[in-house]
């Protein structure tokens, strides 16, 4: 029997105007359990725990979380999608989440609190943008989203492009 790779997500994602960076679109964001960085303020601190077995959250595999983000971008009309969470790129989750870019053909921003450095090391293609960096409670500043530009939640997180070109300064992206 082949061991079939799995994530845990939250069963109900969220639908978001503020999250991905560009102007116009809506994306749909996926929060995926697991998170080492402990940051003090987290938003999300529920989504640390990889083993937490809370009845919103359920283990998928490549082939079911496929079905469930088809299912979600043809009802809200999008083909953005922000993997957030916890983080991503969590140890028990990057092997999947690097599966899962290699067939899709969504246009995905990955949140991460891991460092650029160490997101290069993690041979990561096929997303749009990626965030890196902690949330630090000392730079924070309100998530924003005008016309102009996308203000991050902390001011030393950094965004990029697929070619890991730094878009971002002070943590704001202007489009």
């Amino acid at each position: 029997m082949q061991y079939e790779e799995k994530i845990k997500i939250l069963k109900t994602s969220n639908i978001s105007f503020l999250d991905y960076p560009d102007n116009d679109s809506w994306a749909v964001v996926v929060y995926i359990m697991g998170c080492n960085h402990n940051c003090p303020g987290c938003h999300n601190p529920q989504f640390q725990d990889i083993s937490n077995t809370n009845k919103d959250i359920k283990e998928v595999s490549l082939q079911s979380f496929n079905e469930y983000l088809t299912e979600l971008m043809e009802k809200y009309r999008t083909d953005k999608l922000v993997l957030s969470g916890g983080d991503p790129l969590h140890p028990d989750n990057v092997n999947f989440v690097r599966k899962f870019l290699n067939f899709t053909n969504y246009n995905v921003c990955i949140y991460t609190g891991y460092s650029y450095d160490y997101v290069q090391t993690l041979n990561l293609s096929n997303f749009k943008f990626l965030k890196c960096e902690p949330y630090l409670l000392d730079m924070a500043q309100v998530s924003v989203k005008t016309d102009e530009y996308l203000q991050l939640a902390s001011e030393n997180q950094k965004l990029y492009n697929n070619n890991f070109k730094l878009l971002s300064k002070d943590g704001r992206y202007y489009f």
